[in-house]
């Protein structure tokens, strides 16, 4: 398509007239630069983007959803809740949140993922499952590391000590994974 084309169509659209500051600093109208995007979404944390990233890609490929059974405690809660929904085949029972969110985790997945292969995307849902433990395992440590300097504030040995040792079992696991 010639930029020519592009430029006719834009001029058809009927814009917003927002006032703008021109290179010599005088006020003129038309558009903006950098549009503002008109709905901005919370921040995702890693692991809400790496379960997004693990149902786009088991609903893809119609995998069975057992696959995810091993991992299911280290979902998020709207994404399991999506996952049990799923695995009952009751789309049904999903709220108007929950509907959206496997609405956005389905669109991303299609608009990101147009041409890769099968057997790549195979690959990189062993690696997701692998990341989401990680990073599970990592929140939780945090967790545990923000509790256990309360613990030392208020002096509490006993339950620091069972802090400290589920630390360790949590730093232990993130090394042997």
């Amino acid at each position: 398509i010639e930029e020519r084309f592009l430029m006719e169509e834009m001029e058809m659209i009927p814009a917003a007239s927002v006032p703008l500051r021109s290179a010599d600093g005088g006020a003129r109208h038309g558009r903006p630069e950098n549009p503002v995007p008109e709905k901005t979404d919370k921040k995702l944390s890693r692991r809400d983007l790496i379960s997004e990233r693990l149902l786009g890609l088991l609903l893809h490929l119609k995998n069975n959803l057992n696959e995810l059974s091993e991992h299911l405690s280290y979902l998020p809660k709207p994404y399991f809740q999506v996952y049990e929904t799923l695995a009952k085949q009751d789309n049904l029972a999903l709220s108007n949140d929950l509907s959206e969110l496997m609405a956005s985790v389905s669109l991303r997945f299609s608009f990101d993922n147009q041409n890769l292969d099968p057997a790549d995307l195979e690959k990189e849902t062993k690696n997701l499952l692998r990341e989401l433990k990680v990073e599970y395992l990592k929140e939780k440590r945090q967790e545990i590391s923000d509790l256990i300097r309360k613990l030392e504030k208020a002096g509490d040995e006993n339950s620091l000590k069972e802090a400290l040792r589920e630390f360790n079992v949590i730093s232990n696991q993130l090394q042997n994974i």
